[in-house]
Order: C-alpha cells, then sequence, then structure tokens
C-alpha cells in the first residue's frame, strides 16, 4: 500500500517511528526515528534497528498497533524480501514480538511507502521496543533513505511529539533522545488489582502489599515526570501507607490493602486510586499543577467467620462432700460453644487440658469439634480427699477455635479456662450442730469437719456420733436411708431428749474390723429405735441419772456390755445371739433378748417385763423383775451365786403373781448348788403402796400365814434348802424394805418347781404359855391318871 499524502508532511531522508498509547489532549506520543542531513544505509550484514519507547497515559491503555509503514528508495532492484520485526527491548534484543515482509517484487526505485501488517497484533505497554529491519542483498547497498511509521488498528497513523536522532549510520542504532515537547507524563503499574483474603475470622487483621511502579519511558535528560497517588474507599475496603509523595521513574513504592473483619459474611470494597503526574524532580519543562493520568482500581474481598466462644457452667467445680481418704471422685462440668446459630459463619470449638495441680484432672474432653450452640459435658476429677476442710486443685483447658466443617481455617487459640475442682473433706467424727430434728445424711446437719459420719462403708473405720446440747427441744433424728457404721455413738444433754430413729429405713452398724464400739449416755434420756447390729462387742455407758432407751431391734453374734450407774431399756425383740453382761446400773428387757446369755455382775442390776437367755447372777449383782412389779422370764437356766440379790416387790398380797409381786419364769433349771448356809443368796423385800410408790403393800394381813410364788423353773430346782437365803425386810440393796407392821417372820420354801415367799405369823406369848400349860397338866393328869 502506497501512502503518498504522508509522505508529503515528511521531511527528506527521514527514517521516524510513531508510537501512543491511548491519546488525550496532552502529547503522550513518542516518536522514534530521524536521520538529519544524510542517508540510511544498511551494513554488510544488511539489518537496521530502530528503537522507539511507548508510555501510555490514562490508566492501563496500551498501544494498539496492527501494522508498520516502512517508506523506502531502492537505487538497484534486486528480487529479496524485507523483513521486517518488533522487539521488547533496544537494539533487536527482548522478546520476538511478532513480524512482516515487503516482497521483493513489490519493491521500486522511488521512494515509496509499503504497509508492513504484523503477523501478531500488538498491545504495547509502555516500556522500551525496537523495529528491525533486514534483507539478504548482500552485493549493493540498495536502501538509499526512507521513514518508518506505525499504524493503530484502526490504520489511524499515529501522531509524533518526540524525537530521537540517530547518527549511526553503520549498525544497531544508538539513540539520544531529545524531547521536542520538553517532557513525559508519568505512567503507573500495579502489581495486583485484586486481592482475596479469602477466608477469615472476626476481629483479625487482613493486609496485603500491592507495589505501585512509574513506569513510564526514561529519558536521558531526566524529563519524565513523577507519578502520585491518593485513594478513595468504598465498602469494607481499608488502605494504609501509600506515599504521600511521588515516585520516579522506574521507581516503585509499596502499601498495604486490607478489609474491615468487623463483620460475618461475604464482605467486599474498593480501593480507588486517582493518578497523577506531578513535575517532581524531573527536568520536566511542562508548566501547571498535577496532571491525571488516569485511575486504578483494587477490588478488595473475603468471607468473614466469627471464632468459637467457650462457655462453662461452672468454673468452680465443687465436687461435694466426702470422708477423707476418698479418692478418684468427680462431678461434671459442662462446656459450651455460645458463638451465635444464626447462621452459617461460626466455627466449632476445641477443647484440650493443658495443665493440671493439686491432683485434679479431666476425663471425657470431647473428641470432636463443638459446634455453635452445642455442650459437652467433661468430667471434674478430684484424686483423692486427704484432709479435713477444702481439698482442691486446678484444671487449665486449652481453648481453640477451628474451622474444621465452615470456614477451613486452621485451629487457633482462643486462650485457657482454669476450673478449680474442691471437695470438702470430713472426719466421720461428728456432732449434731442443729437446732431441730433432721435427717441423718444431711452433711449441713452436723458440723462441718466432722461431716456426715458412718456412711462412707471401708473408710468408717472410726467413724463417731455425738448428739450434744446444742438442742434444746425433743429432737428426733431419722436415718431414711442411711445405714451409718460407727464405732461410738455418745449423747449428753440433760436437758432436752434425742431420738435416733429409722424413718424410711437403714440400721446403724456398731463397730468395724478395727475398732470395737461404745454407746455412751452421759447426760438426759434419749432413744435409738432403729436396729442396731453389734459387729464388734459393744459398751453401752449410761451415767448415774441417764437413761437410754433401745426401742429398735439389737442384733448380730456379739457381745452387749453395760457398765455405767444409769439406765438402758431394751424393748424390741431382738435376735441378739451375743452375750448380755450388765457390770453396773440398770438393765431393763421388756422386750426380748432370749438367744441371749445374760451375766449380772456385781454392781450391775437386770429388770423388766420382757425375756432374756439364760441367766447367771454373781455376787453383788441384783435381778429385779418386772417394772414396779412385774414378770421376767428366762428362756434357759438361771444359776444364782452367793451374796447375789433378789430385789422382790409387792404392790398387794393378793392378786397375781408377775403383777401385784414380782416373778420370775424360768423355761429352764434354777441352780442354787454353790450356795451355802454361810455363803447365801439375799431375797430383799420392797412394798409399794402403788406400782410407782414405796409405802405399805395393799391386802396384806400380817396375822395371817401366806405364800408368794416368786420364781417357777419350768425343769426344777437344783441344791434348794431354805437356810441359804437372807431375807431382808429393812432396806437393803437399794430397796426401801418391807414397811407393813410384820407379826411373824419370812421364809423361803421350794414346792415342787416353784420357790415360794412364805409369811408365817407368830403367836402371841400368853398363847404360847397356854399351850405348854395344857400340855403339862395332861401330861400330869395322865401321870396322876397312871
Amino acid at each position: 500500500m502506497k501512502l503518498r499524502p504522508f509522505l508529503a508532511s515528511l521531511p527528506g531522508a527521514f527514517v521516524m517511528l510513531a508510537s501512543s498509547a491511548t491519546l488525550s489532549a496532552q502529547n503522550s506520543a513518542i516518536t522514534i526515528g530521524q536521520q538529519t542531513n544524510a542517508n540510511v544505509f544498511f551494513n554488510n550484514t544488511l539489518s537496521r534497528s530502530y528503537n522507539f519507547g511507548v508510555t501510555s497515559s490514562g490508566g492501563s491503555s496500551a498501544l494498539s498497533l496492527n501494522s508498520i509503514s516502512v517508506f523506502l528508495q531502492a537505487n538497484n532492484r534486486d528480487n529479496h524480501d524485507v523483513n521486517v520485526s518488533v522487539y521488547s527491548g533496544f537494539g533487536g534484543t527482548g522478546t520476538l514480538l511478532s513480524t512482516g515482509v515487503i516482497p521483493a517484487a513489490s519493491l521500486t526505485g522511488q521512494f515509496d511507502p509499503y504497509s508492513v501488517t504484523l503477523g501478531t497484533p500488538l498491545s504495547l505497554t509502555s516500556g522500551a521496543y525496537s523495529v528491525v529491519i533486514t534483507t539478504d542483498h548482500t552485493t549493493n547497498y540498495g536502501f538509499k533513505q526512507g521513514a518508518l511509521l506505525l499504524t493503530n488498528t484502526a490504520g489511524v497513523t499515529l501522531t509524533s511529539g518526540l524525537w530521537v536522532q540517530d547518527n549511526n549510520t553503520t549498525g544497531t542504532a544508538t539513540t539520544t533522545i531529545a524531547p521536542a515537547a520538553g517532557y513525559v507524563l508519568a505512567d503507573k503499574g500495579v502489581n495486583n488489582s485484586s486481592v482475596n483474603f479469602g477466608n477469615y475470622r472476626v476481629g483479625s487483621t487482613l493486609s496485603q502489599s500491592v507495589t505501585l511502579s512509574n513506569t513510564a519511558f526514561a529519558t536521558s535528560n531526566n524529563t519524565t515526570e513523577g507519578l502520585s497517588a491518593t485513594s478513595s474507599l468504598t465498602g469494607q475496603a481499608n488502605i494504609s501507607g501509600l506515599t504521600s509523595s511521588y515516585i520516579n521513574q522506574g521507581a516503585s513504592s509499596s502499601f498495604n490493602v486490607g478489609l474491615n473483619t468487623a463483620s460475618v459474611g461475604a464482605q467486599s470494597g474498593t480501593v480507588a486510586l486517582a493518578l497523577n503526574s506531578v513535575v517532581g524532580a524531573s527536568a520536566s519543562a511542562r508548566t501547571g499543577g498535577a496532571l491525571s493520568v488516569g485511575s486504578q482500581e483494587i477490588v478488595v474481598s473475603g468471607v468473614g467467620y466469627r471464632s468459637a466462644a467457650a462457655g462453662f457452667d461452672t468454673t468452680s467445680a465443687s465436687l461435694g462432700k466426702f470422708h477423707v481418704g476418698a479418692t478418684n471422685i468427680s462431678g461434671n462440668v459442662t462446656v459450651s460453644n455460645t458463638a451465635t446459630t444464626s447462621d452459617a459463619y461460626s466455627e466449632g470449638l476445641s477443647v484440650a487440658s493443658n495443665s493440671t495441680t493439686g491432683g485434679a484432672s479431666v476425663a471425657n474432653l470431647p473428641t470432636g469439634l463443638i459446634a455453635a450452640g452445642g455442650s459437652s459435658t467433661v468430667l471434674a476429677k478430684l484424686a483423692s480427699v486427704s484432709s479435713v476442710g477444702n481439698n482442691s486443685g486446678t484444671v487449665t483447658l486449652g481453648l481453640s477455635t477451628s474451622g474444621v466443617g465452615t470456614s477451613g481455617l486452621s485451629a487457633a487459640s482462643i486462650g485457657s479456662q482454669v476450673v478449680t475442682v474442691s471437695a470438702q473433706g470430713y472426719s466421720g467424727q461428728s456432732t449434731w450442730n442443729t437446732n431441730a430434728s433432721g435427717t441423718w445424711g444431711s452433711f449441713n446437719s452436723w458440723d462441718n469437719d466432722g461431716g456426715t459420719p458412718g456412711i462412707d462403708g471401708a473408710l468408717s473405720t472410726t467413724d463417731t456420733a455425738t448428739f450434744g446440747g446444742v438442742t434444746t427441744g425433743a429432737t428426733t433424728v431419722s436415718l431414711n436411708g442411711a445405714s451409718p457404721i460407727l464405732t461410738s455413738l455418745t449423747f449428753n444433754n440433760s436437758g432436752a431428749a434425742y431420738s435416733v430413729a429409722q424413718g424410711t429405713g437403714g440400721i446403724i452398724t456398731l463397730g468395724t474390723a478395727q475398732s470395737a464400739a461404745t454407746v455412751t449416755n452421759t447426760a438426759g434420756n434419749h432413744t435409738v429405735s432403729t436396729t442396731l447390729m453389734l459387729a464388734r462387742n459393744t459398751n453401752v455407758s449410761t451415767a448415774a441419772g441417764s437413761k437410754l432407751t433401745l426401742s429398735g431391734a439389737v442384733t448380730g453374734a456379739n457381745g452387749l456390755i453395760k457398765s455405767g450407774s444409769g439406765a438402758l431399756t431394751l424393748t424390741a425383740n431382738s435376735s441378739l445371739v451375743g452375750d448380755t453382761t450388765v457390770n453396773g446400773g440398770l438393765l431393763t428387757v421388756n422386750g426380748a433378748i432370749s438367744s441371749s446369755r445374760v451375766t449380772i455382775a456385781s454392781g450391775g442390776t437386770l429388770g423388766g417385763s420382757g425375756t432374756v437367755g439364760s441367766t447367771f447372777v454373781q455376787g453383788g449383782a441384783t435381778i429385779s423383775p418386772g417394772n414396779s412389779p412385774g414378770l421376767l422370764t428366762i428362756a434357759g437356766d438361771t444359776t444364782w451365786s452367793s451374796d447375789g440379790n433378789y430385789n422382790w416387790q409387792m404392790v398387794s398380797a393378793t392378786g397375781t403373781a408377775g403383777t401385784d409381786w414380782d416373778k420370775i419364769d424360768v423355761t429352764g433349771t434354777l441352780d442354787l448348788t454353790s450356795l451355802t448356809s454361810t455363803s447365801k443368796f439375799n431375797l430383799n423385800l420392797w412394798s409399794l403402796s402403788t406400782n410407782t410408790t414405796d409405802g405399805n403393800a395393799n391386802n396384806f394381813v400380817n396375822t395371817v400365814n401366806q405364800s408368794w410364788t416368786i420364781l417357777t423353773a419350768s425343769t426344777g430346782i437344783s441344791g434348794f434348802s431354805s437356810d441359804k437365803f437372807n431375807i431382808y425386810t429393812g432396806a437393803n440393796n437399794g430397796t426401801t424394805g418391807f414397811t407393813n407392821t410384820l407379826a411373824g417372820t419370812f421364809s423361803i420354801a421350794q414346792d415342787g418347781n416353784n420357790l415360794n415367799l412364805v409369811y408365817t405369823v407368830v403367836p402371841e406369848p400368853t398363847s404360847a404359855l397356854l399351850c405348854v400349860l395344857g400340855i403339862s397338866g395332861s401330861v400330869f393328869l395322865r401321870r396322876r391318871k397312871a
């Protein structure tokens, strides 16, 4: 294609290249390749390179290049093609971008333009380029002079503004740029126009570095201006570190773009850079202030997820109250993920045990993540309760938020939580501290350090329970399902009565494999109405003036020892098979211990209207049937020893044995064989005006001989002799004596299996004398008659 109109505008013997980006009203094109007053020749290699630079204005615009027009004169025609090539660097260096051909057949001997269509249309951004013209013609210099010009893809010839002289006619062009306009506008390069942070956690800091460069074509005389930028924001984007100065040609400056992370879900925004060319430090001849060279938008985006949040139903896990020595105790602690469940942007919670102190630990930690709104129960544990009072340790739980199943982000720590694990230790040696009735198993009803006694099985080897003076009124303590094991049960309250009752169930076991047991009543009148199981020999001591009633059954194969000078009363039918010993005070049996052999030792008294087993009355001991008066049954044999006592009461001389006067029924034998006329057994007579009042017995006629059965032995009486008994009618062995006026004497007689108390009237002296005289007279008369 011939471009004659264009030639008319060119100076003679010029080689010209024009280039431009998107054109504006300002001179934004660079044209290079002019030879003044000289021909342009090809050298022996028949290759020539022309350099040109491109600087763009208006942001990301680029030079759209489709064809190059070559204006040449050939002195001698030949048949060799001319090749035109475009490179990405000066002097035919860099990357080969595109090529075109001028066929040899089209060449003429005149200056003519030739259109060269590039095989690959180019989009040239700011930078250095070169056009290389070559031919393989080697025999003559057919090309004298000419010009080159660039044409955009629309076929428009690009205007020129700056010229670069080329004085080298022997090879690759060297250039000295001499700007005709006196300046080159700044241009921009941004290494990233889209920043996607992906998924992030709310509250995190998101920042990415972006580099802004001044990519304007460099001039040797420093006429390329600097690049300045200002920013504006939309949406959730932010920016920091943007230089407030300018960027020289070839230099760059980095700044940070980020995303505000206060919200969940998809978030986005833009950082818009307004770009200006400023004179800055350049030798630019341009007058005026900053000149816009376009803008750059950086899109910032991401998706926010909220971290898991941990909640605890307690951070001070009190496991309860335990006997000292308890081990491996535990309680529940609930861990929750309190992050909102209103959307799908909450991460899961991970819980781990980081450290422990004081024997504390946790078990059943969740093996997976706790989803938002969910919870998991872990076991807070304490290895042992080693002392009375507070026993405690700590567990530090590490807490992490994890994006598994949600954001996909790796787990990250969100801190830790210290959980205090504690238990109240008590000794089991406790005193009732509540001025009211209550339940045995109520810890707060006992003193804090002693705690609930006897309910911890193998740990209750030395447990004791004391019911002291705190109570001011009648108080019932109910087992209600508890079955304490005690080595000591003590009552000490003279002003108010305690009753230890079964309630809804339970028994009291006295004694352990390690310790015998004691029951002590130091003051007042108190009752145990629940079953007592004697696991060891048990001593029941009642102080003078005090009374303890066991209205519950007494069981077990071990012995019951009554001591102290106070009273002990058994009212239940018991299955006790161990021996019963009365060492002191009064044991009243109004129920039954028929399988228990009873020994009444010196100083001890056995009474009551119940049934006991075989009974041995030692010297100094007392048997006193009934409850003023009454019938005592011995299921077995009984043996009376020298200086033993039978305190026998009568309220009426007429009536029924066992009701109006004392009686003992023995199912076996009464053994009196150890007694002699000098080692006697004592019968202490005791008259009553009423069942509860000492005084003259009713219906007693002192002038009439009378007899009362005081004992019946079903299988007989062994070793009886009336002279083996002392009969006391005066006060003796705690009795007030037989106060009725007597006109006779008492004696003991055996009547078969019965032992009878016999009253015999003593005759008046005159009557006795008359009897004697009558006899004598009779004798005398007989003699006389003889």
